[in-house]
């Protein structure tokens, strides 16, 4: 890796992936069996926002979460995400969005349908400015080095305009 600020090269860290689970420990048919009706979900990384510089990540205790001021892994999965909340709530944890789009085509909720033909999905359909009303996101699962378990990382929709 090169570094621009002194020209040398950089250390590069060895990705580790995390020692499997010993063979013969559960058949499949014992896993599917335990994991039936399970929702899957993944740990959430807040994005820095208001001036922070370090990433929250959810640690086993979640009144103390860890914090990174990079995060690096290896990107499993990426999508588009789309979603519209009542205005003022967009940023409040607790408010679901009124619609929202898993792949960034197909809305579900108030008021649903195509995301192409949204007129909340076109720029100057936000309250303020020229922005869209619904937001354009990207989520990204994270493996870091030595973990089992990805993290989920959604980017707001000034980051997730740069990726594909």
């Amino acid at each position: 890796m090169y570094n621009n600020q002194n020209n040398a090269l950089a250390e590069q860290e060895k990705f580790m992936l995390p020692a499997a689970m010993p063979e013969g420990e559960f058949t499949q048919e014992e896993l599917a069996e335990d994991m039936e009706g399970l929702q899957m979900s993944f740990p959430r990384i807040k994005i820095p926002a208001g001036g922070a510089l370090q990433f929250e990540i959810p640690s086993d205790d979640p009144e103390s979460p860890d914090y990174a001021k990079t995060l690096v892994g290896v990107i499993l999965s990426n999508f588009p995400n789309n979603a519209y909340w009542p205005e003022g709530s967009e940023y409040d944890d607790s408010t679901t969005p009124l619609c929202s789009s898993v792949d960034g085509k197909q809305g579900i909720g108030e008021p649903g349908g195509s995301c192409a033909a949204c007129a909340l999905n076109r720029f100057g359909s936000a309250a303020e400015g020229n922005g869209k009303a619904c937001k354009n996101m990207r989520v990204l699962y994270l493996l870091r080095s030595g973990e089992f378990m990805p993290l989920q990382v959604t980017l707001p929709p000034h980051q997730s305009e740069a990726l594909p």
